[in-house]
């Protein structure tokens, strides 16, 4: 958080999934739950995230939306048998 200046208390949303398709899913179910303003934010960074997602072979990603851009970090780790996909808010 400190390398971007968010405050404390921003949100940071965490999506996982088993592989890459799960998580492009994830990020689309999140967009049905943001607010007005946060959704239009994600869409205008949504195509290259999904292109990221692919390519890099992700299926976890946490995003933290601040001052208008969207700060994004991937990567591949191995989901433990038996969690669903999902997504999950976190207050730093």
């Amino acid at each position: 958080m400190d390398e971007v200046g968010a405050p404390e208390g921003a949100s940071v949303y965490v999506l996982w999934g088993f592989s890459p398709l799960d998580l492009e899913t994830a990020l689309y179910d999140l967009l049905m739950h943001l607010g007005e303003e946060e959704r239009a934010l994600f869409r205008r960074y949504l195509g290259d995230l999904v292109e990221t997602i692919h390519r890099e072979g992700y299926n976890i990603l946490a995003l933290l939306p601040y001052e208008g851009q969207l700060h994004a970090k991937g990567g591949s780790v191995p989901i433990p048998p038996g969690w669903e996909t999902g997504t999950t808010r976190v207050l730093s």
